[in-house]
């Protein structure tokens, strides 16, 4: 077809220029719609408009550093809580103290322990920070596979994982018990009539053995339930705060 009838050609089939108008502007509509719809998705999803930088080097040996500080703060406290226990219990068996101060230092010496216990506790709750900054982060190989490992006694073998944390509650627990028997032990055998004592003295050793045994349960409680550590709520945090996408659920 020579160029000039394929021109008049297409001037015949678009002559029409409302309609060819009416087309542009339907077009420019709706892109700028689409356009509009794109920015809005945009600015209220922050994990795409804002991109995670991942820790350096010595941003990591820096937590590192002070995850290993309060391990060993841990292990200070639980020896300082047995030398404490020794030398009051010494105290109590060679001084020749009343029997109302035998039993106050050693309501003293139990509430000390369960204090320091607590105050372990959240140091333990400051490394769970850290560690699962290091998770979620994947600035640490260990972590992962130490919570990988700890997930699969508890999915196939159906058991807690025992580590320093367990043994640990233990240790207070038992400190918190013998605090509890040695006043009994040293009264009973100093005055083997102790039993045959007033009724006020008797309520004020009920409320001895209710406030000891309730720091007891606590430690137990604190020790042995992991939903405490609260562990993928931190993780949770610092994806949002990160602004890192939830992984997929493999569970399924």
């Amino acid at each position: 077809m020579p160029i000039e009838d394929d021109r008049n050609k297409f001037n015949t089939d678009f002559k029409d220029k409302e309609w060819d108008n009416a087309k542009k502007d339907a077009f420019g509509n709706l892109l700028i719609n689409a356009l509009i719809e794109i920015k809005n998705k945009l600015t209220t999803n922050p994990v795409n408009s804002e991109s995670f930088e991942k820790p350096t080097l010595e941003d990591v040996k820096k937590i590192h550093d002070e995850i290993n500080q309060i391990v060993n703060q841990r292990f200070l406290i639980t020896t300082a809580v047995i030398s404490i226990f020794g030398v009051v219990a010494a105290l109590l068996v060679r001084e020749n103290l009343n029997d109302f101060l035998v039993f106050f230092v050693s309501f003293l010496l139990a509430s000390l322990t369960f204090m320091l216990y607590i105050f372990s506790y959240t140091l333990k709750r400051t490394l769970r920070i850290f560690s699962t900054y290091l998770n979620v982060t994947g600035s640490s190989i260990w972590e992962q596979q130490w919570e990988d490992y700890r997930d699969y006694e508890k999915r196939n073998e159906n058991t807690i994982t025992w580590a320093y944390s367990k043994g640990h509650t233990i240790v207070f627990m038992l400190l918190g018990g013998f605090s509890i028997a040695l006043p009994f032990v040293i009264t009973g055998v100093r005055n083997p009539n102790i039993y045959k004592i007033e009724l006020s003295i008797v309520i004020g050793l009920i409320i001895f053995l209710i406030i000891n045994i309730f720091y007891l349960v606590i430690e137990c409680y604190i020790g042995f339930r992991s939903k405490w550590d609260n562990e993928d709520k931190l993780k949770t945090k610092w994806r949002l705060v990160l602004h890192i996408p939830e992984p997929p659920d493999n569970t399924q």
